[in-house]
Protein backbone atom coordinates (compact mmCIF):
# COMPACT_ATOMS: atom_id res chain seq x y z
CA UNK A 1 0.00 0.00 0.00
CA UNK A 2 1.29 3.30 -0.93
CA UNK A 3 2.35 5.23 2.38
CA UNK A 4 -0.38 8.76 2.20
CA UNK A 5 1.76 11.98 2.65
CA UNK A 6 1.78 13.99 5.05
CA UNK A 7 -0.25 17.36 5.10
CA UNK A 8 2.45 20.43 4.38
CA UNK A 9 2.83 22.69 7.36
CA UNK A 10 4.64 25.63 7.72
CA UNK A 11 8.10 25.11 9.67
CA UNK A 12 9.01 27.47 12.35
CA UNK A 13 10.95 30.56 11.89
CA UNK A 14 10.96 34.20 11.49
CA UNK A 15 8.27 35.46 9.10
CA UNK A 16 8.02 38.48 6.85
CA UNK A 17 5.29 39.67 5.21
CA UNK A 18 6.67 41.01 1.75
CA UNK A 19 3.41 41.27 -0.63
CA UNK A 20 0.32 39.00 -1.54
CA UNK A 21 2.59 36.60 -3.55
CA UNK A 22 6.06 36.25 -1.91
CA UNK A 23 6.17 35.30 1.84
CA UNK A 24 9.39 34.36 3.53
CA UNK A 25 10.68 31.46 6.10
CA UNK A 26 13.80 32.03 7.90
CA UNK A 27 14.27 28.82 9.55
CA UNK A 28 17.14 27.36 11.21
CA UNK A 29 19.46 25.99 9.74
CA UNK A 30 17.66 26.58 6.01
CA UNK A 31 15.54 28.73 4.34
CA UNK A 32 12.30 28.00 3.24
CA UNK A 33 10.53 30.03 0.64
CA UNK A 34 6.99 30.46 -1.17
CA UNK A 35 8.29 31.59 -3.87
CA UNK A 36 8.52 28.17 -5.31
CA UNK A 37 4.56 28.25 -5.28
CA UNK A 38 3.57 29.74 -8.08
CA UNK A 39 0.10 29.90 -9.79
CA UNK A 40 1.02 27.05 -12.29
CA UNK A 41 2.45 24.76 -9.80
CA UNK A 42 -0.66 24.81 -7.30
CA UNK A 43 -3.96 23.29 -7.84
CA UNK A 44 -7.20 24.78 -6.03
CA UNK A 45 -9.57 22.43 -3.99
CA UNK A 46 -12.13 23.21 -1.75
CA UNK A 47 -11.93 22.63 1.99
CA UNK A 48 -14.89 23.13 4.51
CA UNK A 49 -13.07 25.43 6.90
CA UNK A 50 -15.57 26.83 10.01
CA UNK A 51 -18.57 25.74 7.90
CA UNK A 52 -16.44 27.78 5.10
CA UNK A 53 -16.27 26.27 1.57
CA UNK A 54 -12.57 27.72 1.35
CA UNK A 55 -9.59 27.73 -1.25
CA UNK A 56 -7.47 25.37 -0.42
CA UNK A 57 -4.20 25.08 -2.61
CA UNK A 58 -1.63 22.17 -2.46
CA UNK A 59 1.34 21.90 -4.61
CA UNK A 60 0.20 19.66 -7.79
CA UNK A 61 2.92 17.16 -6.76
CA UNK A 62 1.01 16.49 -3.52
CA UNK A 63 -1.99 15.47 -5.02
CA UNK A 64 -3.94 13.09 -2.79
CA UNK A 65 -3.24 9.08 -3.67
CA UNK A 66 -5.74 6.65 -3.64
CA UNK A 67 -5.09 5.59 -0.33
CA UNK A 68 -5.73 8.52 2.08
CA UNK A 69 -9.36 7.47 1.58
CA UNK A 70 -8.24 3.90 3.29
CA UNK A 71 -9.16 3.05 6.74
CA UNK A 72 -6.20 3.96 8.48
CA UNK A 73 -7.65 6.72 10.30
CA UNK A 74 -10.97 6.05 10.47
CA UNK A 75 -10.47 5.22 14.59
CA UNK A 76 -8.23 7.24 16.96
CA UNK A 77 -7.01 3.66 18.04
CA UNK A 78 -4.92 1.73 15.41
CA UNK A 79 -3.74 4.69 13.08
CA UNK A 80 -1.67 3.92 10.58
CA UNK A 81 2.15 4.80 10.34
CA UNK A 82 2.17 8.04 8.51
CA UNK A 83 -0.59 9.36 10.55
CA UNK A 84 0.99 8.51 14.08
CA UNK A 85 4.24 10.57 12.52
CA UNK A 86 1.85 13.45 12.13
CA UNK A 87 0.75 13.80 15.50
CA UNK A 88 3.31 16.06 17.01
CA UNK A 89 2.60 18.47 13.94
CA UNK A 90 -1.26 17.52 15.16
CA UNK A 91 -0.35 18.41 19.23
CA UNK A 92 1.61 21.52 17.88
CA UNK A 93 -1.44 22.96 15.90
CA UNK A 94 -4.12 22.54 18.72
CA UNK A 95 -1.98 23.39 21.71
CA UNK A 96 -0.07 26.66 20.49
CA UNK A 97 -1.11 29.89 19.48
CA UNK A 98 0.51 31.45 16.15
CA UNK A 99 0.42 34.80 17.41
CA UNK A 100 1.83 36.14 14.51
CA UNK A 101 -1.10 35.53 12.44
CA UNK A 102 -3.89 35.81 14.85
CA UNK A 103 -6.60 38.81 13.66
CA UNK A 104 -10.08 39.91 15.07
CA UNK A 105 -12.44 42.24 14.11
CA UNK A 106 -14.70 43.97 16.47
CA UNK A 107 -18.50 42.43 16.16
CA UNK A 108 -20.01 45.98 15.59
CA UNK A 109 -17.90 46.24 12.45
CA UNK A 110 -19.21 42.85 11.07
CA UNK A 111 -22.27 44.51 11.63
CA UNK A 112 -22.25 47.71 10.03
CA UNK A 113 -23.47 47.95 6.55
CA UNK A 114 -26.69 46.39 7.59
CA UNK A 115 -23.85 43.52 7.81
CA UNK A 116 -22.27 43.31 4.85
CA UNK A 117 -19.98 41.23 6.16
CA UNK A 118 -22.14 37.96 6.61
CA UNK A 119 -24.75 38.64 3.72
CA UNK A 120 -23.03 36.50 1.39
CA UNK A 121 -20.24 33.73 1.20
CA UNK A 122 -17.02 35.05 0.67
CA UNK A 123 -16.46 32.14 -2.13
CA UNK A 124 -18.97 33.93 -4.28
CA UNK A 125 -17.15 37.88 -3.64
CA UNK A 126 -14.55 38.48 -6.89
CA UNK A 127 -11.00 38.12 -5.52
CA UNK A 128 -10.75 42.12 -4.62
CA UNK A 129 -13.43 41.80 -2.61
CA UNK A 130 -11.64 38.53 -0.58
CA UNK A 131 -8.57 40.38 -0.21
CA UNK A 132 -10.47 43.00 1.07
CA UNK A 133 -12.16 41.14 3.94
CA UNK A 134 -8.53 40.30 5.84
CA UNK A 135 -8.12 44.41 5.64
CA UNK A 136 -11.37 44.92 8.14
CA UNK A 137 -9.25 42.37 10.59
CA UNK A 138 -6.44 43.94 12.98
CA UNK A 139 -3.72 41.88 15.04
CA UNK A 140 -4.54 40.59 18.29
CA UNK A 141 -2.99 39.09 21.55
CA UNK A 142 -6.49 37.55 22.55
CA UNK A 143 -10.24 37.14 21.64
CA UNK A 144 -13.29 37.96 23.28
CA UNK A 145 -15.17 35.84 21.33
CA UNK A 146 -14.77 33.00 18.42
CA UNK A 147 -17.99 32.73 16.20
CA UNK A 148 -18.67 29.10 15.28
CA UNK A 149 -20.93 29.04 12.01
CA UNK A 150 -20.97 27.37 8.95
CA UNK A 151 -21.31 29.18 5.54
CA UNK A 152 -24.47 26.93 4.72
CA UNK A 153 -26.69 28.79 6.61
CA UNK A 154 -28.57 31.71 5.40
CA UNK A 155 -26.03 35.15 6.31
CA UNK A 156 -29.55 36.89 7.21
CA UNK A 157 -29.98 34.91 9.69
CA UNK A 158 -26.96 35.48 11.81
CA UNK A 159 -27.02 39.11 10.97
CA UNK A 160 -30.31 39.04 12.95
CA UNK A 161 -29.49 37.13 15.56
CA UNK A 162 -26.08 38.94 16.16
CA UNK A 163 -28.05 42.18 16.31
CA UNK A 164 -30.42 40.57 19.01
CA UNK A 165 -28.37 39.53 21.06
CA UNK A 166 -25.94 42.39 20.77
CA UNK A 167 -28.53 45.41 20.20
CA UNK A 168 -31.48 44.65 21.74
CA UNK A 169 -30.71 46.83 24.89
CA UNK A 170 -29.96 49.51 22.69
CA UNK A 171 -33.19 49.31 20.52
CA UNK A 172 -35.18 49.58 24.03
CA UNK A 173 -33.45 52.51 24.91
CA UNK A 174 -34.19 54.38 21.15
CA UNK A 175 -37.99 52.99 21.76
CA UNK A 176 -38.42 55.02 25.26
CA UNK A 177 -36.63 58.10 23.60
CA UNK A 178 -38.84 58.02 20.47
CA UNK A 179 -41.93 57.26 22.81
CA UNK A 180 -41.08 60.14 25.27
CA UNK A 181 -40.53 62.43 22.70
CA UNK A 182 -43.66 61.77 21.25
CA UNK A 183 -45.70 62.08 24.63
CA UNK A 184 -43.86 65.57 24.86
CA UNK A 185 -45.15 66.54 21.21
CA UNK A 186 -48.41 65.75 21.04
CA UNK A 187 -48.82 67.27 25.12
CA UNK A 188 -47.33 70.88 23.57
CA UNK A 189 -50.05 70.17 20.60
CA UNK A 190 -46.58 70.73 17.89
CA UNK A 191 -48.05 67.25 16.65
CA UNK A 192 -51.74 66.80 15.28
CA UNK A 193 -53.97 64.38 17.02
CA UNK A 194 -57.07 64.51 14.30
CA UNK A 195 -58.78 60.74 15.69
CA UNK A 196 -60.95 60.40 18.27
CA UNK A 197 -60.48 57.59 21.18
CA UNK A 198 -64.16 57.13 23.13
CA UNK A 199 -63.06 56.80 26.64
CA UNK A 200 -65.39 55.19 29.40
CA UNK A 201 -64.16 55.60 32.81
CA UNK A 202 -66.63 55.42 36.14
CA UNK A 203 -68.17 59.26 35.94
CA UNK A 204 -65.61 60.02 33.09
CA UNK A 205 -67.18 59.27 29.61
CA UNK A 206 -65.80 61.53 26.58
CA UNK A 207 -64.48 61.71 22.93
CA UNK A 208 -60.98 62.31 23.72
CA UNK A 209 -58.15 63.51 20.75
CA UNK A 210 -55.95 60.38 20.00
CA UNK A 211 -53.01 60.23 17.47
CA UNK A 212 -50.80 57.79 16.07
CA UNK A 213 -47.17 59.70 17.15
CA UNK A 214 -46.60 57.15 19.67
CA UNK A 215 -46.83 54.72 18.04
CA UNK A 216 -45.04 55.63 14.95
CA UNK A 217 -42.14 56.83 17.09
CA UNK A 218 -41.92 53.97 19.35
CA UNK A 219 -41.93 51.84 16.03
CA UNK A 220 -39.40 53.74 14.31
CA UNK A 221 -37.37 53.58 17.70
CA UNK A 222 -36.63 50.25 18.01
CA UNK A 223 -36.10 49.43 13.84
CA UNK A 224 -33.64 52.22 13.61
CA UNK A 225 -31.98 51.60 17.02
CA UNK A 226 -31.55 47.71 16.00
CA UNK A 227 -29.73 48.93 12.77
CA UNK A 228 -27.73 51.80 14.61
CA UNK A 229 -26.74 49.77 17.58
CA UNK A 230 -23.46 48.48 16.02
CA UNK A 231 -22.52 52.40 15.91
CA UNK A 232 -23.04 53.09 19.29
CA UNK A 233 -19.98 52.33 21.76
CA UNK A 234 -21.84 50.23 24.66
CA UNK A 235 -22.83 47.61 21.51
CA UNK A 236 -21.51 43.92 22.80
CA UNK A 237 -22.69 40.54 23.29
CA UNK A 238 -25.10 39.59 26.48
CA UNK A 239 -23.07 38.65 29.59
CA UNK A 240 -19.77 38.94 28.31
CA UNK A 241 -17.47 40.25 30.68
CA UNK A 242 -14.90 42.50 28.70
CA UNK A 243 -15.07 45.98 27.55
CA UNK A 244 -14.48 44.78 24.23
CA UNK A 245 -16.03 43.41 21.49
CA UNK A 246 -13.17 41.58 19.73
CA UNK A 247 -14.05 38.35 17.81
CA UNK A 248 -13.18 35.97 15.53
CA UNK A 249 -14.89 35.68 11.80
CA UNK A 250 -13.24 33.35 9.56
CA UNK A 251 -14.19 35.46 6.36
CA UNK A 252 -12.15 38.09 8.11
CA UNK A 253 -9.53 36.38 10.03
CA UNK A 254 -8.44 34.12 7.63
CA UNK A 255 -6.75 35.79 4.10
CA UNK A 256 -9.04 34.40 1.56
CA UNK A 257 -6.71 35.08 -1.59
CA UNK A 258 -2.79 34.48 -0.22
CA UNK A 259 -2.44 30.82 -0.76
CA UNK A 260 0.16 30.47 2.06
CA UNK A 261 -0.89 32.88 4.55
CA UNK A 262 -4.78 31.00 4.06
CA UNK A 263 -3.03 27.73 4.92
CA UNK A 264 -1.52 29.03 7.84
CA UNK A 265 -4.75 30.56 9.52
CA UNK A 266 -6.42 27.27 8.73
CA UNK A 267 -3.66 25.32 10.40
CA UNK A 268 -3.41 27.84 13.58
CA UNK A 269 -7.67 27.18 14.16
CA UNK A 270 -7.06 25.38 17.41
CA UNK A 271 -4.82 27.92 18.46
CA UNK A 272 -7.02 30.67 18.30
CA UNK A 273 -9.78 28.71 20.07
CA UNK A 274 -6.89 28.51 23.13
CA UNK A 275 -6.94 32.85 23.83
CA UNK A 276 -10.81 32.90 23.16
CA UNK A 277 -12.92 33.49 25.97
CA UNK A 278 -15.96 32.76 24.65
CA UNK A 279 -16.92 29.92 21.83
CA UNK A 280 -20.55 31.34 20.76
CA UNK A 281 -22.37 28.76 18.65
CA UNK A 282 -24.41 30.26 15.34
CA UNK A 283 -26.49 27.09 15.29
CA UNK A 284 -28.26 25.81 11.99
CA UNK A 285 -29.61 22.71 10.70
CA UNK A 286 -26.32 21.79 9.22
CA UNK A 287 -23.72 23.00 11.85
CA UNK A 288 -23.22 19.40 13.47
CA UNK A 289 -22.43 18.01 9.71
CA UNK A 290 -19.64 20.11 8.92
CA UNK A 291 -16.57 18.49 10.64
CA UNK A 292 -14.56 21.59 10.93
CA UNK A 293 -17.58 22.64 13.01
CA UNK A 294 -17.32 20.00 15.03
CA UNK A 295 -13.26 20.13 15.78
CA UNK A 296 -14.20 23.87 17.03
CA UNK A 297 -15.87 22.38 19.04
CA UNK A 298 -13.70 19.82 20.56
CA UNK A 299 -10.94 21.70 20.53
CA UNK A 300 -12.10 24.59 22.40
CA UNK A 301 -13.92 21.98 25.08
CA UNK A 302 -10.98 20.52 26.01
CA UNK A 303 -8.06 23.03 25.57
CA UNK A 304 -9.95 25.72 27.31
CA UNK A 305 -12.10 24.23 29.74
CA UNK A 306 -12.43 27.71 31.62
CA UNK A 307 -13.70 28.74 28.29
CA UNK A 308 -17.31 29.82 28.06
CA UNK A 309 -19.49 27.79 25.58
CA UNK A 310 -22.95 29.47 24.40
CA UNK A 311 -25.34 27.64 22.20
CA UNK A 312 -27.25 30.21 20.34
CA UNK A 313 -29.66 28.66 18.33
CA UNK A 314 -30.40 31.43 14.60
CA UNK A 315 -34.29 29.91 14.94
CA UNK A 316 -34.96 31.57 18.63
CA UNK A 317 -33.77 35.04 17.22
CA UNK A 318 -35.82 34.46 14.03
CA UNK A 319 -38.99 33.39 16.66
CA UNK A 320 -38.87 36.35 18.90
CA UNK A 321 -38.54 38.72 15.36
CA UNK A 322 -42.08 37.37 14.39
CA UNK A 323 -43.55 37.17 17.79
CA UNK A 324 -42.35 40.84 17.52
CA UNK A 325 -44.02 41.43 14.22
CA UNK A 326 -47.33 39.50 14.80
CA UNK A 327 -47.76 42.15 18.26
CA UNK A 328 -47.26 45.34 16.11
CA UNK A 329 -49.81 44.19 13.63
CA UNK A 330 -52.05 42.95 16.55
CA UNK A 331 -52.00 46.66 18.26
CA UNK A 332 -52.12 48.35 14.70
CA UNK A 333 -55.06 46.87 13.92
CA UNK A 334 -56.99 47.95 17.57
CA UNK A 335 -55.74 51.54 17.55
CA UNK A 336 -57.60 51.54 14.23
CA UNK A 337 -60.90 50.01 15.39
CA UNK A 338 -60.78 52.32 18.64
CA UNK A 339 -59.23 55.78 16.47
CA UNK A 340 -62.81 55.28 14.90
CA UNK A 341 -64.73 56.73 17.98
CA UNK A 342 -65.83 52.91 19.27
CA UNK A 343 -66.84 52.82 22.69
CA UNK A 344 -65.90 50.39 24.99
CA UNK A 345 -68.40 47.90 23.52
CA UNK A 346 -65.98 47.01 20.70
CA UNK A 347 -63.19 45.41 23.20
CA UNK A 348 -64.31 41.83 23.48
CA UNK A 349 -64.90 41.83 19.16
CA UNK A 350 -62.08 44.22 18.66
CA UNK A 351 -59.50 42.11 20.71
CA UNK A 352 -60.51 38.61 19.15
CA UNK A 353 -59.97 40.42 15.23
CA UNK A 354 -56.93 41.83 16.54
CA UNK A 355 -55.59 38.32 17.68
CA UNK A 356 -55.82 37.13 14.16
CA UNK A 357 -52.22 38.47 13.18
CA UNK A 358 -50.90 36.10 16.07
CA UNK A 359 -52.72 32.84 14.19
CA UNK A 360 -49.81 33.38 11.78
CA UNK A 361 -46.81 33.50 13.90
CA UNK A 362 -47.97 30.62 15.70
CA UNK A 363 -48.05 28.55 12.76
CA UNK A 364 -44.19 29.32 11.76
CA UNK A 365 -43.51 29.68 15.73
CA UNK A 366 -44.09 25.33 15.55
CA UNK A 367 -41.79 25.58 12.60
CA UNK A 368 -39.32 27.21 14.56
CA UNK A 369 -39.74 24.56 17.61
CA UNK A 370 -39.51 21.72 14.89
CA UNK A 371 -35.97 22.77 14.61
CA UNK A 372 -35.49 22.73 18.54
CA UNK A 373 -36.51 19.20 18.50
CA UNK A 374 -34.34 18.81 15.30
CA UNK A 375 -31.39 20.16 17.32
CA UNK A 376 -31.92 17.76 20.46
CA UNK A 377 -32.06 15.18 17.90
CA UNK A 378 -28.34 16.32 15.99
CA UNK A 379 -27.13 15.61 19.39
CA UNK A 380 -28.70 12.37 20.74
CA UNK A 381 -27.50 10.51 17.18
CA UNK A 382 -24.19 12.44 16.75
CA UNK A 383 -21.93 10.20 14.43
CA UNK A 384 -18.42 12.11 13.55
CA UNK A 385 -18.37 9.96 10.80
CA UNK A 386 -20.95 11.10 8.77
CA UNK A 387 -19.66 14.87 9.15
CA UNK A 388 -19.11 16.17 5.98
CA UNK A 389 -15.50 17.83 4.87
CA UNK A 390 -14.38 18.51 1.19
CA UNK A 391 -10.94 17.73 1.97
CA UNK A 392 -9.87 14.48 3.17
CA UNK A 393 -6.19 15.57 4.41
CA UNK A 394 -8.22 18.01 6.47
CA UNK A 395 -10.42 14.94 7.83
CA UNK A 396 -7.32 13.09 8.86
CA UNK A 397 -6.06 15.66 10.61
CA UNK A 398 -9.34 16.77 12.67
CA UNK A 399 -9.72 12.85 13.62
CA UNK A 400 -6.31 12.65 14.29
CA UNK A 401 -6.47 16.02 16.97
CA UNK A 402 -10.37 14.28 18.80
CA UNK A 403 -8.96 11.01 19.14
CA UNK A 404 -5.15 12.66 20.43
CA UNK A 405 -7.69 15.02 22.49
CA UNK A 406 -10.45 12.57 23.84
CA UNK A 407 -8.91 8.89 23.50
CA UNK A 408 -10.64 8.06 20.49
CA UNK A 409 -13.54 9.31 17.89
CA UNK A 410 -15.92 6.59 19.69
CA UNK A 411 -15.14 8.40 23.43
CA UNK A 412 -15.82 11.90 21.55
CA UNK A 413 -19.10 10.94 20.22
CA UNK A 414 -20.32 9.53 23.80
CA UNK A 415 -19.28 13.07 24.67
CA UNK A 416 -21.26 14.98 22.78
CA UNK A 417 -24.02 12.69 23.58
CA UNK A 418 -23.75 12.62 26.73
CA UNK A 419 -22.33 15.50 28.60
CA UNK A 420 -21.81 18.04 25.98
CA UNK A 421 -25.28 17.99 25.09
CA UNK A 422 -26.78 18.51 28.75
CA UNK A 423 -24.35 21.60 29.01
CA UNK A 424 -25.33 23.51 25.57
CA UNK A 425 -29.08 22.35 25.82
CA UNK A 426 -29.92 22.57 29.43
CA UNK A 427 -30.74 26.92 28.73
CA UNK A 428 -32.69 25.94 25.62
CA UNK A 429 -35.13 23.18 27.49
CA UNK A 430 -35.68 25.64 29.61
CA UNK A 431 -37.56 27.90 27.10
CA UNK A 432 -37.20 31.41 28.68
CA UNK A 433 -36.49 34.31 26.46
CA UNK A 434 -33.89 36.68 27.47
CA UNK A 435 -35.64 39.42 29.30
CA UNK A 436 -34.24 42.34 26.88
CA UNK A 437 -36.36 40.03 24.26
CA UNK A 438 -39.50 39.67 26.75
CA UNK A 439 -39.31 43.46 27.49
CA UNK A 440 -38.78 44.28 23.43
CA UNK A 441 -41.71 42.03 22.30
CA UNK A 442 -43.98 44.35 25.09
CA UNK A 443 -43.13 47.43 23.67
CA UNK A 444 -46.00 47.43 20.92
CA UNK A 445 -48.53 47.31 23.53
CA UNK A 446 -46.48 50.06 25.74
CA UNK A 447 -46.55 52.26 23.36
CA UNK A 448 -50.37 51.56 22.28
CA UNK A 449 -51.47 52.10 25.93
CA UNK A 450 -49.67 55.32 26.08
CA UNK A 451 -51.65 56.61 22.77
CA UNK A 452 -54.70 55.72 25.06
CA UNK A 453 -53.42 57.38 28.14
CA UNK A 454 -52.21 60.43 26.48
CA UNK A 455 -55.64 60.69 25.15
CA UNK A 456 -57.54 60.57 28.12
CA UNK A 457 -54.62 62.87 30.35
CA UNK A 458 -55.29 65.72 27.21
CA UNK A 459 -58.96 65.45 27.78
CA UNK A 460 -58.81 66.54 31.48
CA UNK A 461 -59.68 63.04 33.27
CA UNK A 462 -59.18 63.31 37.19
CA UNK A 463 -56.69 62.23 38.41
CA UNK A 464 -57.65 59.26 40.93
CA UNK A 465 -59.09 57.56 37.73
CA UNK A 466 -56.28 58.27 35.53
CA UNK A 467 -54.03 56.77 38.10
CA UNK A 468 -56.49 53.54 38.00
CA UNK A 469 -56.09 53.60 34.16
CA UNK A 470 -52.54 53.64 33.64
CA UNK A 471 -52.38 50.82 36.62
CA UNK A 472 -54.73 48.58 34.75
CA UNK A 473 -53.17 48.74 31.24
CA UNK A 474 -49.56 48.90 32.32
CA UNK A 475 -49.51 47.13 35.73
CA UNK A 476 -51.77 44.09 34.93
CA UNK A 477 -52.15 44.07 30.97
CA UNK A 478 -48.62 44.95 30.18
CA UNK A 479 -46.43 43.66 33.10
CA UNK A 480 -48.59 40.69 33.90
CA UNK A 481 -51.23 39.17 31.27
CA UNK A 482 -49.18 40.07 28.37
CA UNK A 483 -45.89 37.94 29.85
CA UNK A 484 -48.37 35.46 31.10
CA UNK A 485 -49.99 34.80 27.33
CA UNK A 486 -46.69 34.91 25.86
CA UNK A 487 -45.17 32.11 27.76
CA UNK A 488 -48.45 30.06 27.19
CA UNK A 489 -47.78 30.58 23.48
CA UNK A 490 -44.06 29.46 23.78
CA UNK A 491 -45.69 26.21 25.79
CA UNK A 492 -48.16 25.28 23.65
CA UNK A 493 -46.19 26.28 20.47
CA UNK A 494 -43.23 24.21 21.71
CA UNK A 495 -45.33 21.24 22.99
CA UNK A 496 -47.38 20.80 19.65
CA UNK A 497 -44.93 21.59 17.33
CA UNK A 498 -44.58 18.00 15.81
CA UNK A 499 -47.78 17.32 13.93
CA UNK A 500 -50.01 14.70 15.41
CA UNK A 501 -49.49 11.22 14.63
CA UNK A 502 -46.09 11.98 13.03
CA UNK A 503 -47.10 13.08 9.01
CA UNK A 504 -50.19 14.78 8.82
CA UNK A 505 -51.97 16.56 5.98
CA UNK A 506 -51.09 20.70 5.68
CA UNK A 507 -54.84 20.79 6.58
CA UNK A 508 -54.93 18.57 9.79
CA UNK A 509 -51.52 20.89 10.47
CA UNK A 510 -53.26 23.78 10.22
CA UNK A 511 -56.14 22.96 12.28
CA UNK A 512 -53.65 21.93 15.12
CA UNK A 513 -51.84 25.94 14.75
CA UNK A 514 -56.14 26.83 14.78
CA UNK A 515 -56.06 24.90 18.40
CA UNK A 516 -53.30 26.01 19.55
CA UNK A 517 -54.37 29.94 18.79
CA UNK A 518 -57.63 28.97 19.94
CA UNK A 519 -56.53 28.29 23.62
CA UNK A 520 -54.32 31.35 23.82
CA UNK A 521 -57.40 33.49 22.41
CA UNK A 522 -59.75 32.67 25.12
CA UNK A 523 -56.85 33.66 27.82
CA UNK A 524 -55.82 36.58 26.15
CA UNK A 525 -59.26 38.25 25.44
CA UNK A 526 -60.29 37.30 28.91
CA UNK A 527 -57.61 38.98 30.32
CA UNK A 528 -57.61 42.08 28.20
CA UNK A 529 -61.50 42.27 29.11
CA UNK A 530 -60.88 42.19 32.51
CA UNK A 531 -58.32 45.08 32.65
CA UNK A 532 -60.54 47.17 30.84
CA UNK A 533 -62.99 46.57 32.81
CA UNK A 534 -61.22 47.76 35.53
CA UNK A 535 -60.04 50.78 34.11
CA UNK A 536 -64.00 51.82 33.44
CA UNK A 537 -64.99 51.05 37.24
CA UNK A 538 -62.50 53.20 38.66
CA UNK A 539 -62.32 51.25 41.95
CA UNK A 540 -58.96 50.52 43.59
CA UNK A 541 -60.13 47.24 45.54
CA UNK A 542 -61.17 45.65 42.62
CA UNK A 543 -57.78 46.64 40.85
CA UNK A 544 -55.76 45.05 43.65
CA UNK A 545 -58.13 42.27 43.74
CA UNK A 546 -57.09 41.91 39.66
CA UNK A 547 -53.68 42.56 40.15
CA UNK A 548 -53.59 39.23 42.77
CA UNK A 549 -55.70 37.22 40.09
CA UNK A 550 -52.97 37.96 37.18
CA UNK A 551 -50.30 37.16 39.16
CA UNK A 552 -51.27 33.98 40.24
CA UNK A 553 -52.18 33.03 36.73
CA UNK A 554 -48.51 34.22 36.17
CA UNK A 555 -47.34 31.92 38.37
CA UNK A 556 -49.30 29.05 37.51
CA UNK A 557 -48.09 29.73 33.85
CA UNK A 558 -44.59 29.30 34.80
CA UNK A 559 -44.97 26.28 36.98
CA UNK A 560 -46.66 24.59 34.16
CA UNK A 561 -43.54 25.31 32.19
CA UNK A 562 -41.55 24.30 34.43
CA UNK A 563 -42.99 20.88 35.00
CA UNK A 564 -43.35 20.01 31.43
CA UNK A 565 -39.63 21.31 31.06
CA UNK A 566 -38.62 18.98 33.92
CA UNK A 567 -40.25 15.84 32.01
CA UNK A 568 -38.36 17.06 28.94
CA UNK A 569 -35.23 16.78 30.40
CA UNK A 570 -36.19 13.34 31.78
CA UNK A 571 -37.05 11.78 28.52
CA UNK A 572 -33.69 13.38 26.91
CA UNK A 573 -31.79 11.86 30.15
CA UNK A 574 -33.27 8.59 29.08
CA UNK A 575 -32.68 8.95 25.39
CA UNK A 576 -28.43 9.67 26.60
CA UNK A 577 -28.60 6.57 28.88
CA UNK A 578 -30.10 4.57 26.82
CA UNK A 579 -27.66 5.24 23.95
CA UNK A 580 -24.71 4.90 26.44
CA UNK A 581 -25.83 1.30 27.01
CA UNK A 582 -26.51 0.76 23.84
Amino acid sequence: MEEANPPVFPRPGRYDHQDDNQVEWSPEPDVWSTKALEMEDVEVSEVSMCGLNELHFLPKDREQSPTRHSNSCSTGQGMSQSTSIDMAVVSQRITKTDTEILRGIRLRDTLKECGKLWRCNPMKLKPEARSALFQRSRPVSSLDTFLSHTWCSKGRSKILSLLLQSGCTISLLFWFVGVVLAIVLCATDVLPMPFWYSAHMSHFNEMCPLGPWVMIFGFAGSFFGLLLSPYCPRFRLPCTTASTDTCFVDAACIHQTNKVLMQRGINGIGGFLLVSRELRILWSQPYLSRLWCVFEVATYKKMNPSGRVVLSPLFVDESVVLKYFGMLLCTVTYWIIRANGAGSYIVLPGTALCGLPILITIHFDRRNFMMKHQLFSQFQNFDLDAAECSNESDREFVYAAIAHLYGSKEAFTQYVRGPLQRELLEPICQNVLPRTYTELLTTPFLSLFAEFTLAVWKQGAPVDLLLIYIASLFGLSACLHIRAVLTMVILLSDRFAEPWNGKCSCLLDYLQTCLVFAAMLIHAVAGIVLCFTVAIRGNVWFLIGCFFLFLAILVLTNKLRDKLQLQQRKCQKARSFLLDEL
